[in-house]
């Protein structure tokens, strides 16, 4: 610990020598989670869908040298689950989340340009709220539940945290640039005390960064 003000200091110094940007994101999220109890997974799998959701927010990236930079990101990301059971029910399972991704980034093709980079880092998340929602086939009804934070019977985990990485390939002109970006997110944390309940994400991200210049 008699470290860490000394690291402190050293990263400080760094950001502020460095160049820095800072850009808007938006993008699509494709949601396939596993449950954590091994027997509940198998159980669900032949009718897990995948779910799309929306990922968006505000992006800040630090440029070390020419072929490396630190990026941390602040998104809203939508993720869940959707299941279909022919001629019973089918439903999704919405989970809304506020996510911190920090990353470390290496250009590996034309740096100078419109870098291709690739990237590895983590992630923590805090889950913001929910739903759970589904049809009877049989009777046509629709339930509509709001997930219940306090409730005693699934006592539910709001944070979340995991690994990403992915590659980014930028696109830049004399007074814009764009970064266009594939992401895999591996959660590590799970999402209820209780195994039955306890789901795991894993979700692919496909998204557009404008950056200010």
């Amino acid at each position: 610990m008699r470290f860490l003000p000394v690291f402190i200091l050293l990263f400080a110094n760094i950001s502020v020598q460095a160049q820095k940007t800072f850009g808007l994101k938006f993008g699509m999220n494709e949601s396939l989670i596993k449950y954590e109890e091994s027997s509940q997974d198998n159980l669900i799998k032949p009718y897990k869908k995948i779910k799309s959701g929306i990922v968006f927010g505000a992006v800040a990236e630090i440029r070390l040298n020419p072929v490396m930079r630190v990026s941390a990101n602040i998104l809203y990301s939508q993720k869940g689950l959707k299941y279909k059971q022919p001629g019973y029910t089918e439903g999704k399972i919405k989970m809304n989340y506020l996510e911190i991704p920090v990353a470390g980034k290496y250009l590996v093709l034309s740096p100078k340009k419109n870098p291709l980079g690739i990237f590895f880092g983590g992630y923590g998340a805090f889950w913001l709220n929910g739903k759970y929602i589904s049809t009877d086939f049989k009777t046509r009804e629709t339930s509509n539940t709001k997930i219940d934070f306090n409730s005693s019977e699934h006592q539910y985990s709001r944070t979340d945290a995991g690994i990403v990485f992915g590659f980014d390939k930028e696109f830049n002109s004399k007074n814009s640039s764009w970064n266009f970006e594939c992401r895999y997110a591996h959660g590590m944390l799970s999402s209820a005390r209780y195994r039955t309940d306890a789901m795991l994400h894993r979700v692919f991200s496909v998204s557009l960064t404008y950056l200010f210049l």
